[in-house]
């Protein structure tokens, strides 16, 4: 079980960002019905859906994804083509806004740590 058992907000850049913990991800998706999701990040809310009573490990690694497709978002790297990504451009792209993460959400940086 996780450390967390309530929804939650998290800070990304100037953004916040609800945590919310539901019985199921995939009512909250357009993805096939089919699909099982551990999380999903939806821009237009605001909001990071995470399935509930998740094993600690698969929550910690559904969070920080689900974090990572919101730092995408945010930072405007959706707008660049694929074809002109290179590994140098994404991990510009992600390291200052990271660092922010890891400045503003120290609560949830515990989790990580064990």
């Amino acid at each position: 079980m996780t450390k967390f058992s309530d929804d939650f907000t998290i800070t990304i850049g100037q953004h916040e960002v609800l945590v919310k913990l539901v019985d199921d991800v995939v009512k909250y998706s357009e993805y096939n019905p089919d699909q099982h999701l551990f999380g999903l990040f939806i821009s237009d809310k605001l909001t990071i859906y995470i399935q509930k009573n998740l094993h600690t490990s698969l929550f910690k690694d559904t969070l920080l994804h689900e974090t990572l497709h919101a730092i995408w978002f945010f930072s405007g790297a959706t707008a660049i083509e694929a074809e002109h990504y290179t590994e140098e451009i994404i991990v510009s792209i992600l390291t200052p806004w990271l660092m922010l993460f890891i400045r503003d959400n120290p609560e949830v940086l515990e989790l990580y740590i064990d």
